[in-house]
C-alpha cells in the first residue's frame, strides 16, 4: 500500500493507493465507510503471557476512526 500525506494550514489528507489484489479488496471495504471521522490517542492490541489479546493505551499511537453512515444511508457498491 502506498500512503501519501498532504498537510496544509487547515487540513491533513491521507491518500492510499493499493498495489495488490488484497489491498484492492481492502479499499473496496474502506469505501463503504464514508461517514464522520474522529482522531484521538489510540490503543494498541498486545498479547499477554496467557496468549490473550488485550487493549493497551499508548501515547505513541494515534487512532483514526471512520464511522459508517446509518444503514439506510449506505449503498453497497
Amino acid at each position: 500500500m502506498k500512503i501519501t500525506l498532504f498537510v496544509t494550514e487547515t487540513a491533513i489528507q491521507f491518500n492510499l493507493t493499493s498495489e495488490t489484489q488484497h489491498e484492492d479488496d481492502f479499499m473496496g471495504l474502506l469505501k463503504k465507510y464514508d461517514g464522520e471521522v474522529t482522531i484521538h490517542s489510540g490503543v494498541e492490541v498486545i498479547e499477554t503471557r496467557g496468549n490473550y489479546l488485550r487493549n493497551s493505551e499508548s501515547s505513541e499511537t494515534i487512532t483514526i476512526t471512520v464511522h459508517r453512515k446509518a444503514m439506510n444511508d449506505v449503498r453497497d457498491t
